[in-house]
């Protein structure tokens, strides 16, 4: 059966590639054209055309990762992995990522009045922190082992952390 996560994505695969038809043909582009990928005719504008391919392309890619992980629906993968019970869900660990995060937006404010090395910084802080806070929040949910959990973000992250 098909998850909800991969019918959603699959289906802004599907209004993409009609998206990317349509304007490749609205643009100039050849019969077969748009339909070939531009390899047997031109496609029109070839900016918007390769946008919109592009963002089918990475649907696409999103609703195969989806259904392989099956939306990380616990009772799916207890299912595959023919366990007895379903593992409970944990609750969540505080962060201190997203007040970092606010801290990053506030410098890049200041930077867009004050100096572009500063509006950098703070984009800089914001980037760091989304990708704490990613992996904070993904290692919460990895197994039902607190201690594991914490073991798998370590392994991960703290190669390329600040010591």
């Amino acid at each position: 059966m098909f998850t909800t996560g991969f019918k959603f994505f699959f289906g802004l695969f599907a209004a993409f590639c009609a998206a990317a038809l349509v304007y490749g043909y609205t643009t100039g582009g050849n019969h077969v054209g748009p339909l070939s990928l531009g390899w047997k005719g031109g496609v029109g504008d070839h900016i918007g055309y390769g946008v919109l391919v592009g963002l089918a392309g990475v649907s696409l890619t999103i609703s195969l990762v989806l259904v392989s992980f099956r939306d990380a629906d616990a009772a799916a993968q207890a299912h595959l992995q023919n366990l007895a019970e379903v593992l409970t869900d944990q609750p969540v660990t505080a962060s201190f990522w997203p007040v970092v995060a606010s801290f990053g937006v506030g410098a890049a404010a200041v930077g867009l009045v004050l100096h572009p090395m500063v509006f950098v910084l703070g984009l800089a802080v914001i980037v760091l922190s989304m990708v704490e806070w990613t992996m904070d929040a993904w290692a919460d949910r990895a197994t039902g082992d607190t201690a594991v959990n914490r073991e798998l973000r370590n392994r991960i992250m703290a190669p390329i952390e600040i010591p």
